[in-house]
């Protein structure tokens, strides 16, 4: 080709300007506007992609002193631009122009690369090796843009970018390589998927400010991608559809703040196994419709959902087993979630959930529905909200201080294998509402929960506190083991009167050994009635006094070992003789209730 083939003087000044590196511009208009005619730009304002084509392959040399390049502005472009395998030396930058075909520059290397609000009906750029930056700022595609396996050189920059692939994949990312940054902001808008499977991005991933809308499919496909220096989706970043990140590699932080996502009935964010550096911000007015998915995924810092709402009613709001957070999850002051919230396996610096909102979704059975799943969780703090709906599952948890707010303690709660070393807040509530907290776990009884609440105690010096707590254990496992669901109905009714009777003989007279007052006071009462009652047979010795030695008398009776031999001298017969009777029955039975108070202050242990 040369300028004698050339059709009109649009394509001659193309062709003059393009050895110093000129611009040209044809005239005004925004071909990537809604309801732009290209048909209102006649022959002076079109240029056949052929003759660009040719420029940038070579076909004319630039001019001496200067750089060639093609800077083209306000041109429609008939025709399909191709460089498809080809080498190109020389910067492309069309501004405002209307692309009739498709340009398909699939594994051509080039230099820098500008489409800038342009609109052309899609863009293929499979294996495309851009030395430098290459900008789509402000264009429209009508179609979709394929860089799979594209390596950029420089920045990917599209700010303002729209495309439109209904049903399709509108930005087919796979396996890009991108030497710095990529920025799909300020008003980057998707219709169809956005695809960065298996993406290496050097620097940033930003699309603040973007919309996606995947169409009925998946938002944002970033499936094991990495990513060098963060990703944030901030500042009104809105997707319909799943943004799935699934096993990516995140250094720096990733940053949701202010993001909305919709996906009912699925994963609106799926970040299983992701490994972010820093931190991950979903705060000031994250929202989500349908689940985020952070299963065993690990966060090398802090993960905050302050003040994030979460809706998923007939599923999961937050599921999040085997997540690993280094310093800090906080789900608090205004985190509202709707739909059940899973922690189980997951190891966490701390948890909070202070004046956040757990919602029980309409409809469901708050005596059996869990809206909190923390089983086998372990963390160094755990602060429970100060209203819990539902059932909150703790089972087999290991924290270091758990704060559970008295207005709690009335929820239900399944507690057994829980463990901790310090309860918040100080001072304690009374030691009968935490008793009531373990009562109502819907499990029944376990003794681990009650003998985990009395070692809190008596770690802190509190051993009135935790002899209630034990005797309270003793009555619920009388009352658990009374009940034999197994037996026929008469006989179970028979097991169940009398199978509590040993036990709340014991109970009465020591409270199991845990109220040895109670038995002083059983002792002092039974001398009494006893001296009484033997006074009649007027012991003459060991003392002058009868009624010192009625006493003796009494106390001899009561005292198995009857170690003062009194109670034989006094050959007592008839009623006399059954009230020692009684007395040493008495006696045996007093001596059988408090003897666990004796073994455990010679094994000094209260378990």
């Amino acid at each position: 080709m040369d300028r004698k083939d050339l059709v009109n003087d649009a394509e001659r000044r193309v062709w003059d300007a393009f050895g110093r590196g000129a611009r040209v511009d044809l005239g005004p208009g925004d071909p990537a506007e809604d309801g732009f005619d290209p048909q209102t730009w006649g022959p002076d304002r079109t240029v056949r992609a052929q003759v660009i084509a040719k420029l940038l392959l070579g076909v004319r040399q630039e001019e001496p002193g200067s750089i060639g390049k093609l800077v083209l502005a306000g041109a429609r472009i008939s025709g399909e631009l191709l460089l498809n395998g080809g080498t190109v030396q020389h910067e492309l930058r069309l501004d405002r122009c209307w692309l009739d075909g498709e340009p398909d520059i699939g594994n051509a290397v080039t230099r820098g690369f500008t489409l800038a609000d342009c609109r052309l009906p899609g863009l293929m750029a499979y294996g495309w090796q851009p030395s430098g930056t290459v900008r789509f700022a402000g264009s429209r595609f009508d179609g979709g843009i394929s860089l799979y396996g594209a390596r950029i050189g420089g920045v990917l920059s599209m700010p303002g970018v729209k495309l439109f692939n209904q049903g399709g994949t509108s930005l087919n990312a796979v396996n890009l390589t991108v030497e710095h940054d990529v920025f799909c902001r300020q008003g980057f808008t998707a219709i169809g998927t956005v695809s960065l499977y298996g993406a290496k991005i050097g620097g940033v991933l930003d699309l603040d400010g973007a919309a996606l809308d995947g169409a009925g499919e998946k938002a944002l496909m970033a499936a094991s991608m990495t990513v060098g220096q963060g990703m944030t989706c901030a500042d009104g970043f809105t997707a319909k559809g799943e943004v799935n990140i699934y096993g990516a590699k995140i250094g720096g932080g990733l940053v949701l703040t202010g993001a909305t996502l919709a996906n009912p009935g699925g994963d609106a964010l799926c970040a299983v196994n992701v490994v972010v550096d820093g931190d991950m911000f979903c705060t000031k007015g994250f929202t989500v419709t349908g689940t985020v998915d952070l299963h065993g995924a690990r966060i090398n810092s802090t993960l905050e959902l302050t003040s994030a709402t979460l809706t998923s009613p007939q599923g999961r709001a937050l599921h999040a087993p085997s997540l690993i957070v280094e310093q800090g999850m906080y789900c608090d002051f205004g985190f509202t979630a709707e739909g059940l919230i899973t922690l189980k396996d997951a190891r966490l610096s701390s948890i909070s959930f202070e004046r956040a909102e757990l919602r029980l979704p309409a409809g469901a059975d708050g005596t059996s529905h869990t809206t909190l799943n923390c089983e086998s969780l372990t963390t160094g703090r755990m602060t429970l909200p100060a209203a819990l709906p539902g059932v909150a599952d703790l089972r087999q948890a290991t924290v270091g201080t758990l704060a559970v707010p008295p207005e709690v303690l009335g929820a239900t709660m399944r507690l057994t294998g829980l463990t901790y070393t310090d309860l918040d807040p100080d001072p304690d509530p009374p030691v009968k509402r935490r008793l009531a907290w373990l009562r109502r776990d819907p499990g029944g009884y376990h003794p681990q929960p009650y003998e985990q609440l009395a070692a809190y105690y008596r770690a802190n010096g509190n051993d009135r506190e935790a002899r209630l707590v034990l005797l309270a254990k003793r009555r619920a496992q009388r009352a658990h083991a009374s009940r034999r669901p197994d037996l026929i109905a008469p006989a179970r009714r028979l097991v169940s009167v009398l199978r509590p009777i040993p036990g709340l003989i014991i109970d009465a007279l020591a409270g199991y050994g845990y109220l040895p007052g109670r038995a002083f006071a059983w002792l002092l009462a039974a001398i009494t009635a006893g001296a009484w009652a033997l006074s009649a047979a007027k012991p003459g010795t060991p003392t002058a006094d009868n009624g010192t030695n009625a006493v003796l008398l009494a106390l001899d009776s009561i005292i198995p070992t009857s170690p003062f031999g009194l109670r034989d001298e006094a050959h007592l017969t008839g009623v006399l003789y059954v009230v020692a009777m009684a007395l040493q029955g008495f006696g045996f039975a007093l001596s059988i209730a408090v003897l666990p108070a004796l073994t455990r202050a010679l094994a000094r242990t209260d378990k």
